[in-house]
């Protein structure tokens, strides 16, 4: 078991269900599930208000973290993935 967990999924209903099951496994294997960091992730696809709105979600999900991709844009050269980021910096 590890002292982190980095979800690969949204943090919707099912980002919710998968924090749920790790935190009951640490609790299962006599760890404190409260010391388990989380770190979501925004990969910036759609409009600035989607990531706005994934923020929140990961808040209030209480992650300790939240990284931002890029990876799975349409972007192709590196300027390109600096300015969304940027961008995203911009609009927090």
């Amino acid at each position: 078991m590890a002292d982190g967990f980095f979800p690969m999924c949204a943090p919707d209903d099912t980002g919710k269900e998968v924090l749920a099951t790790v935190k009951r496994y640490a609790a299962e294997a006599g760890r404190n599930p409260a010391d388990l960091q989380v770190e979501g992730r925004i990969e910036l696809t759609g409009s600035p208000e989607d990531w706005l709105g994934q923020m929140k979600a990961w808040e209030e999900l209480e992650v300790e973290a939240i990284s931002i991709g890029t990876a799975r844009t349409d972007l192709s050269r590196p300027e390109e993935h600096i300015e969304a980021l940027k961008r995203f910096r911009e609009i927090l």
